[in-house]
Order: structure tokens, then C-alpha cells, then sequence
């Protein structure tokens, strides 16, 4: 749908909004690497076998995240693009708390069937969100951000999981007190879950606006020139005008609205359509998500003498390839960068 137009520099009120939204992003990428270092420990923990083990701790989490995916535009239309990201918000929260305080396998993996649905909901929402809220001369800077959050969330996890390890350890020596395997990764979760939980009570407050769009599509041209000035910092007139344009626009959409069914019969858009999920499950099939799964498992099968560091290197890894992109998508463009990170997968 098409979006107004106005719009100057990055103001407080759009970076805050763009900030507690990306926090979904973030947790979208924690969840699926914070079991990474602790896997066996969570297996001990619980008595589960190698070939149980992934079923309850990382397949649970990418099959909420799939009905997650699903939902959103369902929740986003419902509840609006900031309702549904609370929500989104809630979710995760709760999940990650029950994962950090379960005492027996079938809560722990509800905990987890719950951070992937909450983060897939975000997945989903956050571009979404920022992609209405931003002007059209910022939409593709917040749009990577929101990326860079969600490799920062991995990176995040594979941190806090080396060094709550290695501070359990060397506590437990120094205190003389045997073990922590049942208990030193349980922090990783409630990390998460604090941070959710905060996020949730910042957007209740009011940093997190609801979409213009969303707003004029429903008639409430008042509120969307209201998230208008919030965010962009233009003037009453100017923000009642494109409020106006916006409802125009969204009414002109909903009237020739198009089907997927009618986008795949246009020979033109299907070769478009038909090629961007070839490359997403091209990346996806390609094994690339093992890495933030097992990578210090894989590591210690090896033989590697600090698994748990060369997991956070790998991740280190990601992260600068997301940092260049950042820097070269606009000289080289993105076809250029598409073919150079493909070929090197």
C-alpha cells in the first residue's frame, strides 16, 4: 500500500518507536541461537537423548515461529501493527520466562513453542511496522537496521551463553560447590525475558504509535495525522493532508486489490515472485541455520579446544558480513552482494 510521502530527519519519537520495534528483531535472532552453547546442559538437565534432544529445544522453537509467520498479517490487521507487536512482545516474554524456570521437559518446550511463535509474529511485524511508520527517505536504512538487530540478537546470545558458562565455572571452582549444569544456563532466558518484558511496558506507554496507514485505512484520520507529527515532525496541515492521501491511497488499493493467485498467472511478477522464494529457500536449505543452532557442538565434535568461542566467532562472522552490507548495498547494489554472498555459501 502506498504510504505518505512527508517526512525530514530521523526525529526522537520515530528512532524510539524503530528502537522498542527492533527489540522484536533482536529476539527473533536470540531465541534461535541462545541454545546454541548450552544445548548439551539443557539435555542433561532434563534426561533427554541426542536423538530427543533437537526435537524439544530447537525444533519447538522454529515450529512457533512458522505459525508465527502465518498469523501475522492476520494479528497486524486485527490488532494493528503495534498491537500485534505488543502482543508479539507478550509472548516472548512468557516463553522465555518458562524456559528459564522449567523443571520438567514438556514446560521447557512449551516455553520455546512460545519464543517462536512470539518471534515469529516480530519477524514478520517489525518490517512491517517500521517500513509504515518511517518516510520513504529513511525506509530502507531502518529496514536494515531491523536486519542488523536480528544478527546482533544472535551474536547477543552466543555472548551472554560463553560468559554465563565460564562465570558458572569458575564460580563453582572457586566456591567448591560441584556442578552448575542444571542451573547456569537458565539466565540466558531470563535475560530475554527481562528485556521483552521492558520492551513490552515501553510501547505501552505510548512509544511504540500506531501506523498512519493502519490508522486511515479504518477512517481515524485525526489519529493518523496525530502519529504523523509524532513521528515525522511535520505540521498539523501538512499531516492532515497526507493523512488524507493515505486514506485515498489505502481505499484505492483495497478497491483493485490483487491475489497471489492472480499475481502468479501475470507471467512478469511470477518470475519475480517465484525467484525471491528460490532464494530464500535456497538460503535456508542451503544449512546455514545449523550454524546458529549447533555451531559449538559441531565445533567440539572436531575437537576444537574452545567450542564456545569459536560459536561466538562464527557469529562475529555474520555480523560483519551484515555491517558491509550496510555500506555496500548502495555502491555495488543489491544484485551485486546477492551473487557475491550466495557464491561464497
Amino acid at each position: 500500500a502506498a504510504a505518505p510521502e512527508g517526512g525530514g530527519p530521523l526525529t526522537v519519537a520515530l528512532g524510539a518507536a524503530a528502537a522498542i520495534a527492533c527489540v522484536g528483531s533482536w529476539l527473533f535472532g536470540y531465541f534461535g541461537a541462545c541454545i546454541n552453547i548450552p544445548l548439551s546442559c539443557i539435555g542433561n538437565t532434563f534426561g533427554l537423548c541426542a536423538n530427543t534432544l533437537p526435537l524439544f529445544v530447537v525444533t519447538m522453537n522454529d515450529f512457533g515461529g512458522l505459525w508465527g509467520a502465518v498469523c501475522a498479517g492476520t494479528a497486524a490487521e486485527a490488532l494493528g501493527r503495534s498491537g500485534a507487536l505488543r502482543l508479539s512482545l507478550l509472548i516472548c516474554a512468557s516463553g522465555a520466562a518458562l524456559c528459564g524456570t522449567a523443571t520438567d521437559v514438556g514446560v521447557f518446550a512449551a516455553g520455546r513453542l512460545m519464543t517462536g511463535l512470539g518471534s515469529g509474529l516480530a519477524s514478520m511485524l517489525v518490517p512491517l511496522y517500521v517500513g509504515e511508520l518511517a518516510p520513504p527517505s529513511m525506509r530502507a536504512r531502518l529496514a536494515v537496521t531491523s536486519r542488523a538487530a536480528f544478527v546482533i540478537g544472535q551474536v547477543s546470545a552466543l555472548s551472554a551463553g560463553t560468559l554465563i558458562k565460564s562465570a558458572a565455572h569458575n564460580g563453582a571452582q572457586a566456591m567448591a560447590l560441584g556442578s552448575l549444569e542444571m542451573f547456569w544456563w537458565r539466565p540466558i532466558f531470563m535475560l530475554a525475558a527481562g528485556l521483552a518484558a521492558s520492551s513490552l511496558a515501553m510501547s505501552s506507554l505510548g512509544t511504540t504509535p500506531e501506523t498512519a496507514q493502519w490508522l486511515a485505512r479504518r477512517g481515524r484520520i485525526a489519529a493518523a495525522a496525530r502519529t504523523l507529527r509524532q513521528t515525522r515532525g511535520v505540521s498539523h496541515i501538512d499531516a492532515d493532508n497526507e493523512a488524507r492521501a493515505c486514506a485515498e491511497a489505502e481505499s484505492s488499493a483495497t478497491a483493485g486489490s490483487t491475489t497471489l493467485v492472480d499475481i502468479l498467472r501475470n507471467p512478469k511478477y511470477r518470475r519475480l515472485v517465484l525467484t525471491g522464494i528460490g532464494l530464500s529457500a535456497f538460503q535456508a536449505l542451503s544449512g546455514a541455520n545449523s550454524l546458529v543452532f549447533f555451531t559449538a557442538t559441531i565445533f567440539k565434535d572436531v575437537g576444537v579446544a574452545a567450542p564456545e568461542l569459536a560459536a561466538l566467532a562464527t557469529g562475529a562472522a555474520n555480523l560483519l558480513g551484515c555491517i558491509t552490507a550496510l555500506f555496500l548495498t548502495e555502491r555495488l547494489g543489491r544484485r551485486a552482494l546477492l551473487m557475491g554472498s550466495f557464491g561464497g555459501m
